[in-house]
């Protein structure tokens, strides 16, 4: 005979039911948008939220909200509207603050200081921007090119074997000559032992001179590709953090693309600026030696050396080597030196630190100079008349100093001009250089009243799906179905409070997701809804009936929706975008209707309905 519910079993329902109420409660009180500034010090915070408060009351932009967070001002308002124009005023009045629009949550403060907030919200529901961004094949492959010319000459040198020449072939390969078919097999073994295994070697043979034919394999390729993909997603990361933007999602699409989906913004402009900028710092020893008029008539430098311009024009002969580029740049900030001209503050890491300090060590008195480096993409129509997008190297001096002294993390560097400049090299630099060029090749914007629209209509589906589901569950099974239907309303509260505690961020396909969740919760009550008819028909008792019913279905139930559960999983592991918002939903939504069917509906059946001496039930 199947057994009775045990005790423990209604404890344990009650505090999920519990735990789960509060988690969705500020689901309840949702966001507001509002204006973040931060400061350089909890003191200039104190002493602006008096100004900013005045300067918005002047321009009749009361806020419904704010607070001070150590060196930070929140300040919420009503609508869109408000929070934009609150931003454009308070931009420009407040040049040396951090000034960022986001949503934050509405529920009371007690509930923020255990962590309890509201759902985040993507794209197609809060509205804001996306971009596709491409990596630069070519630049990838110019400097895969390089890696294997650099790699491969110097273990020709070092181990004293000789070669002609290197030059870069295509699809990031190499080819090095040799003057004589000894001198080429002198050198395959070197080559061949250092090179990846993604790389084929071919011997070839051309006028005369005998090469090594180095080129990647189509699987080198798409995984080089992909390697450099999320290498940037990664500096995308510290990008889009600049940006103050709450709930991003950036992922990697096919082998070269980055996927940016920017919540809640407004400022366009801005970040696609922040997003396509590929500016960084090189830094090099000056060659004092050449003749810099003689390289600049002849349009060649002398080996071992670069011939470079100022941005006014003035060349300069640099050595090629470069000391250290903007990898290990981890801080940088803008500011006026102490002759009133900008400069940026730049800290290295550990390793850039070591670095420098030995250069600086070896070279007192010797100039060193500054080159920044930036890719501009440019528009190129082919012969066919399509265009296409290419990256172009924009380089040029920004100062020339003499090494006084050693130093190694910390240094300033002038010729930054004007201070507009200065600072958005300074958040470039901060962000982290990229390991390849990217540009943008699709910008999707959607605005916050299409947003707005859509969660609107969305939660008027769900609510009618549910009434529905309710309705025809009172009509069908009765006493039952008044079970059922609390089961689902405790089904939707644990799913938007699950939601909640892992972060997840609800799509208009997720909305679809939690709709299609609504019939499939009930789904298991109609299983053992209808196992308990039959147990009935064959003659069973009321209380046997419904254990019994309970009992006989839980494998079926598990089965079906663990089937349903995998297909959510693939779903997410492969899918993007729309794709994943729908498959958190549904994975999410088959453990609560699992859980709510079988435990939370038996848990109301025992107790108000086979507690009694003789319990009744019609079907």
């Amino acid at each position: 005979m199947p057994k009775p519910f045990a005790l423990w079993k209604y404890a344990l329902i009650a505090v999920v039911l519990a735990a789960g109420l509060i988690f969705a409660l500020p689901n309840w009180y949702g966001k507001s948008p509002a204006v973040q500034m931060q400061f350089e010090s909890l003191d200039v915070a104190s002493a602006a939220a008096t100004e900013v408060n005045n300067a918005l009351a002047e321009a009749n932009l009361n806020p419904v909200r704010w607070e001070q967070k150590d060196k930070s001002l929140n300040l919420l308002f009503a609508d869109t509207d408000q929070q934009i124009a609150a931003k454009d005023l308070l931009t420009p009045a407040y040049p040396d603050a951090v000034v960022a629009i986001n949503l934050l949550s509405d529920a009371p403060q007690w509930m923020q200081s255990f962590g309890l907030d509201p759902m985040s919200l993507g794209l197609d529901l809060r509205g804001g921007v996306s971009f596709l961004l491409q990596v630069d094949t070519q630049q990838l492959f110019e400097r895969k090119s390089a890696e294997l010319i650099d790699l491969t000459t110097s273990t020709l040198s070092d181990q004293g074997l000789s070669y002609l020449r290197a030059e870069a072939s295509e699809q990031g390969g190499a080819l090095l000559l040799f003057a004589s078919e000894d001198e080429r097999n002198a050198a395959q073994d070197a080559i061949f032992s250092i090179v990846p295994n993604t790389v084929e070697r071919l011997n070839t043979t051309q006028q005369g001179q005998y090469g090594i034919q180095l080129r990647y394999t189509d699987e080198g390729i798409a995984a080089a590709k992909r390697k450099a993909a999320e290498q940037n997603r990664m500096q995308m990361s510290g990008r889009v953090d600049s940006l103050g933007v709450a709930e991003p999602s950036i992922q990697v699409v096919g082998d070269d693309r980055v996927l940016i989906q920017l919540p809640g913004i407004q400022d366009v402009a801005a970040a696609k600026e922040i997003l396509g900028s590929t500016a960084t710092l090189e830094f090099y020893l000056v060659d004092e030696k050449g003749d810099v008029n003689q390289a600049v008539r002849s349009g060649r430098a002398p080996f071992g050396t670069k011939l470079a311009y100022f941005e006014d024009g003035q060349p300069i002969l640099l050595k090629r080597r470069v000391i250290m580029s903007g990898e290990h740049i981890v801080d940088a900030s803008a500011s006026y030196g102490q002759e009133g001209l900008p400069q940026v503050n730049v800290v290295l890491d550990s390793a850039g630190g070591a670095i420098m300090s030995n250069v600086t060590r070896d070279n007192i008195n010797k100039p060193m100079a500054t080159m920044y480096v930036e890719f501009v993409p440019e528009t190129v129509a082919g012969e066919d008349g399509e265009t296409t997008t290419q990256m172009s190297k924009r380089e040029f001096v920004v100062n020339s100093a003499t090494i006084r002294g050693q130093f190694s993390k910390n240094f300033q560097i002038t010729g930054v001009e004007p201070i507009t400049r200065a600072r958005k090299l300074a958040a470039t630099l901060r962000a982290g250089s990229l390991t390849t060029p990217v540009y943008i090749v699709e910008e999707r914007t959607i605005g916050p009243s299409a947003g707005k629209q859509n969660i609107e209509q969305g939660t008027q589906a769900s609510i009618l799906g549910l009434l529905l589901v309710a309705v025809f569950m009172l009509l069908y099974y009765r006493k039952l179905g008044v079970f059922a239907d609390i089961a689902l309303t405790a089904n939707i509260i644990l799913l938007i409070a699950l939601m909640s505690v892992l972060g997840a961020t609800l799509t208009l396909p997720g909305i679809a997701g939690i709709i299609l969740t609504l019939g499939m919760a009930v789904d298991a009550n109609v299983l053992i809804y209808e196992r308990i008819r039959e147990e009935l028909h064959s003659g069973l008792a009321v209380r046997e009936a419904v254990r019994s019913g309970f009992d006989n279905a839980f494998s079926t139930i598990v089965d079906a929706n663990v089937t349903t559960l995998i297909v959510a999983i693939l779903l997410f592991s492969f899918g993007a975008g729309p794709i994943k918002g729908f498959a958190v939903t549904l994975s999410v939504g088959v453990l609560t209707s699992m859980f709510s069917a079988i435990y939370v509906t038996r848990a109301l059946i025992e107790w108000f309905l086979l507690r009694r001496e003789q319990p009744k039930l019609k079907m």
